[in-house]
């Protein structure tokens, strides 16, 4: 009990100093009302405090005061006392509970030790910052909220008005640019149209001007160009034409202008245009696959849609990844690839693909006139795509569709081969039921069995030596070869087109086939054993007559309009022909 006792004592003595100093602090603003019991009962303090703000200037007006009642219980201020406002003047119901709020918080954070005081100085600080004169009149309140709106409708409009003075010095500085690029774009299309104008007087005077016969194709190649964007040219001159950016691990950084539509492969899906590239002022060969979306799809991809659309990104992604692999290949039989890009517009993919400018034909054109191809044509042909067919597959390259459209001609009877590779893997994107071109025919109207890798690389093969043979595409399975060819072109023939995988012949086989190898002509055997020149006698003795090495089949008209050795040499004799061709003596 004692132990109690004592500890009550220490809270009394607590208690009782705080009081002592709150009454020596407010004077008479403290009322202890204690003093009004009527029994002299000692019971805890309970304490009345009339509170104003802080600080008060003299003169200063008081707007707001509050009363605060302190209740302590024994046990205080290990518990908070009871907290009560009263009297409030010029304070809101919901300031007043703000405040009281406020002060249950700050009462609970300084449990354990006295606390009175400085809840009084929390409220004549809360006083302080709300100590402001109450509006005269509902008139003056309602005049207030008119100024507050003008002033919020004024600043409003000076925004306003500096946006649209921004947005006019922003079209007055785009008039001006636009104006500067129409400037140099006049001045670039009077510069092209001066350069036509001097290329075409120097064709036209290409016999009585000093310059090279190699500068003079290569301004008539210019010129053909030039002619060939007649699509991209209206009454007042040249318009802008579509400009493409690739970018290639070797060649880096190339802008190519996309000029005249030469085509279109029905049987790849693609279209074939001319190209121009800026940087080397070299041209180019662009083929373009515009996969587009199909009617049948709506405006928005069902989910299954959507993966279609996913799947085929996938796949162009795999055919750049090969393509990076194809740039390493070369061979002077092949149409080298330069460099690939794909972009995703709002209603298509679409795939640019740009090889390089082989000038000449392909052997498509061959198969059109109807007209069979000569046998040592076919036999120099056969030589020049097996060298690149066996290159390919070395590198683990599949051509995968090799047709007369794929082989070119060069201007010097060099063939090239194209489409190797990835031209198959686009096409088979075009099969999917989401684009519009999902129509492709890789038989050109043929009905063929399809043959896949290298050994089906050879089966096209053979199937167009066989087609060029005769004039006309294969139409009969099994394939028949023709009884009457040549010996050894049957058999090369039979080695292609045999039914049986296992059978065919690879192309390194085919390379040493006697059909590449033909023997020497008895009459070249005989001059290599006795010389003219030992027995004394002069070449017209065997000459063969002009018309006939003219017309004989190492001689073509394409050859004739771009080769130096037609335009600078005189065929006097032809003395025979060997593997790498004919031999002849000129002057």
């Amino acid at each position: 009990m004692s132990s109690q006792d004592s500890q009550t004592d220490d809270y009394t003595v607590q208690q009782e100093n705080e009081l002592e100093a709150l009454a020596s602090i407010f004077g008479e603003d403290f009322h202890d009302l204690r003093s009004k019991d009527p029994w002299k009962v000692k019971r805890p303090p309970e304490v009345y405090l009339c509170l104003r703000p802080n600080g008060l200037n003299n003169g200063q007006e008081c707007y707001v005061t509050v009363d605060l009642q302190v209740k302590c219980v024994p046990t205080y201020p290990d518990v908070p006392p009871e907290l009560e406002l009263k009297n409030a003047k010029g304070l809101s119901n919901e300031k007043l509970q703000n405040l009281q709020d406020e002060l249950t918080k700050l009462a609970a954070v300084r449990c354990g030790e006295v606390m009175i005081y400085e809840l009084a100085d929390h409220v004549q600080g809360f006083l302080s910052k709300h100590n402001k004169p109450p509006s005269r009149s509902f008139h003056e309140e309602m005049l207030k909220n008119q100024r507050r709106q003008q002033e919020k409708q004024a600043l409003e409009e000076q925004q306003r008005m500096d946006q649209q003075r921004q947005k006019e010095e922003e079209m007055e500085i785009m008039a001006v640019i636009q104006k500067r690029e129409e400037e140099k774009r006049e001045e670039k299309r009077k510069k092209e149209i001066a350069k036509q104008v001097f290329f075409l007087e120097i064709i036209q005077r290409g016999d009585r001007i000093f310059c090279s016969k190699k500068i003079f194709f290569a301004l008539h190649t210019i010129l053909v160009f030039y002619s060939t964007r007649r699509d991209t040219v209206n009454d007042d001159g040249l318009r802008p034409h579509e400009l493409l950016h690739f970018h290639s691990n070797t060649l880096g950084e190339l802008v190519v202008h996309k000029g005249k539509c030469l085509g279109e492969s029905q049987r790849l899906g693609r279209s074939v245009y001319c190209g121009f590239e800026a940087n080397s002022g070299e041209f180019s060969i662009l083929y373009e696959w515009s996969l587009r979306w199909s009617k049948k799809m709506g405006k928005f991809f069902t989910s299954q849609e959507k993966g279609k659309i996913e799947n085929c990104k996938k796949q162009i992604h795999a055919a750049e990844n090969e393509f990076n692999s194809l740039l390493r290949l070369s061979h002077p039989n092949l149409v080298h690839y330069m460099a690939l890009s794909s972009i995703e517009k709002e209603d298509c993919l679409t795939v640019h693909l740009l090889v390089e400018h082989v000038p000449g034909t392909s052997l498509n054109q061959s198969l059109g006139a109807n007209s069979p191809v000569l046998l040592d044509k076919l036999c120099h042909y056969a030589a020049q795509l097996l060298s690149a067919l066996d290159y390919l597959h070395t590198n683990s390259v599949v051509h995968k569709h090799l047709g007369a459209s794929s082989v070119l001609v060069d201007s010097e009877g060099t063939v090239r081969l194209t489409d190797y590779s990835l031209s198959k893997r686009f096409s088979d994107i075009c099969k999917e039921d989401i684009f519009e071109q999902a129509h492709v025919r890789f038989s050109e109207g043929v009905v063929m069995p399809t043959k896949t890798g290298k050994k089906g690389d050879v089966w096209n093969l053979g199937l167009m030596l066989l087609a060029l043979s005769q004039g006309k595409e294969v139409m009969e399975y099994p394939v028949t070869v023709p009884a009457s060819l040549p010996a050894d072109f049957q058999d090369f023939l039979h080695k292609c087109v045999c039914l049986n995988d296992a059978e065919r012949w690879t192309t390194q086989q085919l390379l040493d086939h006697s059909f590449l190898k033909p023997p020497l002509p008895k009459n070249l055997l005989q001059y290599q054993e006795t010389s003219p020149e030992d027995l004394a006698e002069d070449f017209a003795s065997t000459v063969i007559p002009q018309n006939h090495i003219l017309n004989s089949p190492f001689s073509s008209g394409l050859q004739r309009q771009f080769s130096r050795y037609f335009n600078e040499f005189e065929e006097l004799q032809l003395l025979g022909k060997g593997a790498f061709g004919a031999v002849i003596k000129v002057n």
